[in-house]
């Protein structure tokens, strides 16, 4: 992600970003399966904390993306950092164990122990929607060309349901709960919000 953002070749940034999200989103539709489907019965801690770091690099990646579709800006290095530190800080505090404690898999009830910590993960992953949103908004306001105002208006429509039902079904909700459940909203909310989001690389 580092190496697109920054890379002196500026030519199809956007491009770069979009192919790394799908796979990212491919990594992630296949951890959420191995954690939920192929292993019914087993400490699946380490799957889990995949989960989580997945879905945050997915939405860091789509904050660039959003940022530079569809003309692109210059990020600078402070304004970069100020979304890839405190994500990296997160990345490192979930593998070592300091927002999962435990996740396990027992006759199709899945739970989940958090740390305390962990509010730090749901507040910086909303406050990645919002960001997401806000320069979607504005782009939209200010876009002349009505093809542009449609696909900005389908790609942040896509977002929004991708992400908010991720927050809520795959994040929040298992943290209020102290369980999983209704496991298979957040793959087929990824599913439906990439529709929307690939039809703006097909118009595009």
């Amino acid at each position: 992600l580092i190496f697109i953002i920054y890379s002196p070749s500026s030519t199809a940034i956007t491009s770069k970003l979009f192919i790394l999200i799908l796979v990212l989103v491919i990594a992630y539709l296949v951890s959420h399966t191995i954690h939920f489907v192929l292993m019914p019965s087993f400490d699946v801690t380490a799957l889990d904390i995949s989960c989580h770091s997945l879905l945050l690099m997915i939405l860091v990646s789509l904050t660039f993306f959003s940022w530079n579709y569809p003309v692109q800006k210059e990020i600078g290095i402070t304004r970069g950092l100020l979304i890839i530190f405190p994500s990296t800080v997160l990345l490192i505090l979930l593998w070592n164990g300091n927002l999962i404690h435990e996740s396990q898999a027992s006759m199709e009830m899945f739970s989940v122990k958090f740390s305390f910590l962990y509010p730090l993960f749901l507040f910086w992953y909303l406050f990645l929607i919002v960001i997401n949103s806000i320069l979607l908004i504005h782009k939209l306001k200010t876009a002349h060309d009505s093809n542009l105002r449609n696909q900005l208006l389908l790609y942040l429509f896509g977002l929004i349901i991708t992400n908010i039902a991720t927050f809520f079904f795959g994040l929040f909700l298992p943290w209020i709960l102290g369980l999983y459940y209704l496991v298979e909203v957040s793959p087929l909310a990824f599913l439906i919000g990439f529709i929307f989001f690939t039809a703006i690389a097909i118009g595009k």
